[in-house]
């Protein structure tokens, strides 16, 4: 069972939930009913090794899903978004059931599968523009946004938008810093980060990296060559979005609209702070996200629902602050769950589960590896030094 739901890991990120509506659903449904299984036929090792600070943050976390979603303000929309939170919770706690190897083994499928998405946008800013922009021409589609990413060359395969693919390879490409051949993988997949002519994303990262190395005192030349070259990248893809046409891709524009979409969240966490509209029920005026995972999880699922989250990333970073043996061999993981929170600042993969459950995963291996006594005895993560 456990390598069907490794290949279910794999698959994830190739099938867009916005895209692919009804194969989204049928794929989640399978992959719910296989980790309910898992679980409970683990459920005696989950709970013995799920640390005690986790479980109050968690229990609250999913009170506060149900009481939202039973109250929510549009229940069509709300009860088909409740299966994605759950699935993202089990895989969460499902790594405090795994063996040392099966966690690399899920590492292992989570790193080739966005090896394999950086080689599908390489191949579409080099090959795939020409032919979206004529068939757009030709059935006269009125898709400005779109339309600005074709024509600024924004690499945004297999997901919907450039942001979306950025929002997914800030949190690989730290995975693949550790890696014995890391310049095989760090090549393509950072490529594929620069195609994506996100600042955003390549901020998140800039500081996810900045933060890690103050909490850990680490300091040397390879981590301030490798900060200098964020910056050189970020100062690069910003003057050539300064410079470009289109108002969609300009940062100026970006900016000001996320600040509409937050302005307007916050009128409708006045009217529902306690239970909120209910998971996936807010709309705004002129988007159906807020661009700000903190503001949208408030408005969605109320004060309850923020503060239970807001507590898990808690106990999270207490964790990454903690000096343990075998640290230096999961710091990638630590900077992608840093990189991640960072950027859902200002996007929203948190509720795009293609993206989002990746980051459950990732946390929850962080998380289930943090126990001194474990982890003295844990194999690096697949194809580390030693």
């Amino acid at each position: 069972m456990f390598y069907a739901i490794l290949l279910f890991i794999f698959c994830r990120p190739f099938i867009s939930s916005l895209s692919f509506p009804v194969l989204n659903s049928a794929y989640s449904a399978i992959f719910l009913l296989f980790l309910i299984v898992w679980v409970i036929a683990r459920r005696e090792l989950i709970q013995k090794n799920l640390p005690a600070k986790l479980k109050l943050p968690l229990i609250l976390f999913i009170l506060s899903l149900i009481a939202s979603t039973l109250f929510s303000q549009d229940k069509a929309h709300s009860f088909p978004e409740f299966p994605r939170y759950i699935i993202g919770l089990l895989l969460f706690i499902i790594p405090f059931s795994l063996s040392p190897r099966h966690k690399q083994h899920l590492l292992s499928a989570i790193i080739l599968a966005g090896l394999g998405i950086s080689f599908l946008a390489i191949y579409q800013y080099f090959f795939g523009f020409e032919y979206i922009l004529d068939y757009l021409s030709k059935e006269k589609t009125p898709l400005p946004g779109l339309i600005g990413y074709l024509s600024q060359r924004r690499a945004f395969l297999p997901f919907i938008s450039p942001n979306t693919l950025a929002g997914y390879l800030i949190m690989i490409i730290p995975l693949s810093l550790t890696l014995k051949k890391r310049i095989f993988f760090i090549l393509p997949l950072g490529l594929a980060l620069l195609f994506t002519k996100s600042l955003g994303a390549l901020f998140s990262l800039f500081l996810g990296l900045m933060l890690y190395f103050y909490l850990n005192n680490q300091k040397s030349r390879k981590k301030i060559s490798l900060l200098s070259g964020l910056s050189a990248a970020i100062l690069l893809i910003f003057l050539l979005r300064l410079n470009s046409a289109s108002q969609f891709n300009q940062p100026g524009f970006s900016v000001l609209m996320r600040w509409d979409y937050w302005k307007e969240t916050l009128g409708i966490i006045k009217l529902f702070p306690f239970l909120g509209v209910g998971p996936g029920a807010l709309n705004l005026s002129q988007s159906r996200y807020v661009h700000n995972a903190y503001l949208q999880i408030w408005a969605e699922m109320g004060i309850l629902g923020i503060i239970s989250f807001l507590w898990i990333i808690y106990e999270t970073y207490n964790l990454i602050k903690r000096d343990f043996p075998g640290k230096k061999e999961i710091s990638g993981l630590a900077i992608a769950i840093f990189a991640f929170l960072i950027h859902n600042l200002v996007d929203f993969t948190f509720f795009l589960p293609e993206v989002s459950l990746i980051w459950w995963i990732i946390s929850g291996i962080y998380c289930s590896s943090q126990d001194p006594e474990v982890c003295e005895g844990t194999p690096p993560i697949p194809w580390t030094k030693t």
